[in-house]
């Protein structure tokens, strides 16, 4: 992908099996209907630039790629308009999914259950407005490395309603390295930032603001103080970093 710079329709599920890439190049609009989403089994590669980023999107959608689907201003995007992207292991082999400078607009949630590497860089995930369910969002499960770095995630200010957003969710299942630094997330419900290892875990300069839970909660099995370094939070129900686990060096607080 992209063929000819033309937006590419998803008009139901796409399957990626375990022993396939699916590759795409920058500047690639993908839009999806209301069934469709990835599978992922084997590879996801997104490789936008700044420059050129790559749009996973709603069909919806008329701000990349055109009026896709023919009706004028008649129906906007919102917030599950498609599944998303889900890895999961399908055999012996768990999947690797790395995404940079992409925005995934619109979706269900991407979901990452297993996974031999998760690499999401400079990229954008958009809620939209809404209801229903728990949109948008990271969610992470693996156990090879995992970098969640310099992203943006924007969920939807909690009007009293049923219109939950999540945040980064990252559980490592091994001790490789295991980084979330540079993002940004705002408007999450539950806890914005969550991360777990039973090794050493990286947890720098992100920023948190207007969600309606905990702004970080981190549980590392050899926490590394000079790791956890220039995170903030404003405007959330509880501005604090949460901390639990084992320390692997000592710790002067403040």
């Amino acid at each position: 992908l992209p063929y000819a710079g033309l937006p590419v329709v998803f008009d139901g599920q796409l399957t990626v099996p375990l022993a396939d890439t699916l590759g795409i190049a920058a500047g690639t609009v993908l839009k999806f209907d209301p069934s469709a989403g990835l599978n992922i089994y084997g590879h996801l590669t997104s490789s936008g630039t700044a420059a050129s980023p790559v749009y996973l999107t709603s069909i919806k959608d008329d701000s990349v790629g055109g009026d896709t689907n023919g009706d004028g201003r008649a129906s906007r995007p919102s917030a599950g308009d498609w599944q998303g992207i889900s890895l999961s292991t399908n055999g012996n082999t768990a999947p690797s999914v790395s995404l940079a400078y992409t925005t995934v607009a619109y979706d269900a949630s991407v979901s990452v259950s297993s996974a031999t590497s998760v690499a999401l860089t400079n990229s954008t995930f958009l809620r939209g407005p809404g209801y229903g369910g728990s949109f948008g969002g990271i969610s992470v499960q693996a156990s090879g490395t995992i970098n969640i770095a310099n992203n943006v995630i924007t969920g939807l200010a909690y009007s009293g309603t049923n219109d939950y957003s999540q945040g980064i969710t990252v559980s490592q299942g091994g001790t490789a390295a295991t980084t979330v630094s540079g993002n940004t997330v705002q408007n999450a419900d539950g806890t914005a930032i969550q991360v777990y290892s039973p090794g050493s875990i990286t947890v720098k300069s992100n920023t948190v603001s207007g969600g309606t839970g905990r702004a970080y909660d981190l549980n590392s099995g050899a926490l590394s103080p000079a790791n956890i370094t220039g995170n903030t939070s404003s405007g959330d129900d509880q501005d604090v970093l949460g901390v639990q686990g084992t320390l692997a060096a000592s710790w002067a607080l403040p």
